[in-house]
């Protein structure tokens, strides 16, 4: 017992409450501390040692913080209880926290395509690993820009394909937005049934004409993370600053290592 024939789990020190949740296994009473106790160390190893999933469900639901409630989605084993979640709670948190532990790609795809939600939907995407499956719902859905930009803007054979054959002029023009090949655009500039799309084409590959002539300014600068040498570069202005901005073409991250004021050239990192 505690300080004053307390249980252990009811001390006033919340060290000595984590130490009794450690050997405790009643689910009710871990449950009860899961949900009430006041620090957040002793609420987390509680809902650690919950396997209930019914009780998970309502941590998840009623849970004080997100990190709880998270935790509680995490420690459901049933991976169905995970996609009946997914799909049909009525709680959009607990949906995306289902849908962050839900790694079968049929079930992600499934629920990417057919939920109406765009949140849901864009939360399944993310986890999608599978490409033609990713190009399949950029060409057939409203998520098009979301999937290109965030998942394929650096898969350059997807875009040609999405390019090349969604129905959709916008989705065609999203795709055009991230090639660098200029027979491909040459290609979709000459022969795309909508001028719009044409005209894409051409823009970008004016954009792309537009680099070449300081180039070799930007030829030895290397991506930082991947050491990579295919990288594309932005201006931002501010004022008489500034400051010149990179893409990796590799590993899709952004970093800026150049820097122009006033004329005079400095080279840094960040």
């Amino acid at each position: 017992m505690g300080s004053f024939g307390k249980p252990k789990w009811e001390d006033d020190d919340w060290k000595v409450r984590l130490e009794a949740v450690k050997k405790l296994y009643h689910e009710g009473i871990l449950r009860d501390i899961a949900l009430n106790d006041s620090n957040s160390e002793v609420r987390k190893a509680a809902v650690k040692k919950i396997k209930d999933t019914s009780i998970l469900i309502n941590i998840a639901r009623y849970g004080s913080d997100y990190f709880i409630c998270s935790e509680a989605i995490k420690n459901i084993k049933d991976k169905s209880v995970l996609v009946d979640i997914a799909k049909n709670d009525s709680d959009d948190f607990l949906r995306k926290a289902a849908i962050k532990n839900i790694n079968n790609q049929s079930d992600l795809i499934d629920i990417a395509k057919n939920e109406s939600n765009r949140d849901i939907r864009e939360a399944a995407i993310y986890k999608i690993r599978d490409t033609s499956a990713l190009v399949d719902i950029a060409c057939s859905s409203d998520d098009y820009i979301y999937v290109i930009r965030r998942k394929l803007m650096n898969d350059k054979s997807a875009l040609r394909g999405i390019a090349n054959n969604a129905s959709n002029p916008d989705v065609r023009k999203e795709a055009i937005s991230g090639i660098v090949d200029k027979s491909v655009l040459e290609d979709i500039a000459l022969n795309d049934s909508d001028s719009s799309v044409r005209e894409a084409a051409n823009k970008q590959i004016k954009t792309i004409n537009a680099r070449k002539t300081t180039d070799k300014k930007h030829a030895n600068v290397k991506c930082p993370h991947c050491n990579s040498f295919d990288v594309d570069y932005f201006n931002i202005e501010y004022d008489d600053n500034y400051r010149t901005g990179y893409t990796c073409n590799n590993c899709g991250r952004e970093f800026r290592t150049h820097r122009e004021w006033k004329g005079e050239n400095y080279t840094y990192n960040i």
